[in-house]
């Protein structure tokens, strides 16, 4: 019995948390698109101010700004007040996020932004508020109940501000037009900076470390080649130092060639070959490669240079660890 007591305490709040973010998703003006636009304006950085509650939700969107292509760190007002609004100049955009709107530690902060004409964003619940009335721009934040009991512990206040401030970093990110790879500068460890930064040189047998013949070659030849290196093919380049790749040889290949060709043992491997292979290059993202192999079902990628010189192989067993970074995109 208390378990399902629990679980209803439970869903009511998300319910009305969600209630609150809908309302918020229909509140929006063209106040919001006028802090984006101040925003992506913005010479400087954006900086992040807040007390209590509002204050942690403030530094979680200062780093989800950050982490998305728009500089921004967070100040304490308290802080502030006593020497931190150094940190803080006219090229800089400050917003500020309060429920009531009121409080000391913001209100000894206001004269110094508008003294140095530093714009200043206000989230908050009170559009009568002193903050509210001295912002360039105030986003209110719909009325809505908290979902605690007593209506009194910030939550769905809190979440309101937390979505907007994704919705602000989103909506900054697809104007700003930043991609994947200006992502992975700002993530360089872990799962998701390996990812986004391994390219197929990172992952690739060097070329010295690859089964490789000349189209001359006699596949019997080749053959000895191709079990010594044991990666399930064989490379093969031009007869000459520039080592142009021609084509590759599979196991695939092999049995192909003994069904079709009577006299396949005394042929050269160019005559039994796949020509015009599937190939990679060397800055291309380990994942994109890995991608290719699994869409054309190859175990063995090559890779090349721009004027054809082969420069390595990709090998699936390569790739051991990659299936998760991958999922994980």
């Amino acid at each position: 019995m208390n378990s399902t007591i629990n679980i209803d305490v439970a869903q009511t709040v998300l319910n009305i948390e969600a209630q609150g973010i809908l309302s918020l998703s229909q509140c929006l003006d063209d106040v919001f698109e006028s802090t984006i636009e101040l925003i992506r304006h913005t010479q400087g950085r954006v900086i992040l101010m807040g007390i209590g509650k509002s204050g942690h939700i403030a530094r979680k969107i200062a780093s989800t700004l950050s982490s998305t292509g728009t500089a921004a760190f967070f100040v304490h007002p308290a802080e502030a007040a006593h020497g931190d609004l150094g940190m803080i100049n006219t090229q800089d955009t400050v917003m500020i996020l309060s429920k009531s709107g009121q409080g000391d530690e913001l209100s000894f902060l206001m004269p110094y932004f508008r003294k140095l004409a530093i714009p200043v964003i206000a989230i908050t619940a009170n559009a009568d508020s002193p903050l509210a009335k001295n912002a360039r721009h105030t986003i209110v934040i719909p009325k809505h109940e908290e979902a605690c009991v007593l209506n009194l512990a910030p939550t769905t206040s809190s979440t309101m501000m937390l979505a907007l401030g994704d919705a602000i970093a989103i909506t900054l990110l697809e104007r700003n037009a930043f991609k994947q790879e200006d992502f992975a500068l700002r993530h360089p460890s872990g799962h998701l900076g390996k990812i986004l930064t391994t390219f197929a040189i990172d992952i690739m047998r060097p070329e010295k470390h690859c089964p490789i013949v000349m189209g001359s070659t006699l596949i019997s030849d080749a053959l000895i080649t191709m079990s010594a290196k044991n990666m399930g093919c064989l490379l093969v380049v031009s007869d000459d130092q520039n080592q142009q790749l021609l084509g590759i040889f599979t196991d695939g290949d092999l049995r192909r060639s003994i069904e079709q060709f009577k006299d396949w043992h005394q042929r050269t491997i160019a005559d039994l070959m796949t020509q015009n292979p599937i190939t990679a290059k060397p800055d291309q993202l380990a994942t994109d490669v890995l991608s290719t192999m699994k869409t054309q079902k190859i175990s063995a990628l090559p890779v090349v240079s721009n004027n054809g010189t082969l420069m390595g192989l990709c090998h699936i067993f390569d790739f051991y660890n990659m299936d998760d970074y991958e999922t994980s995109l």
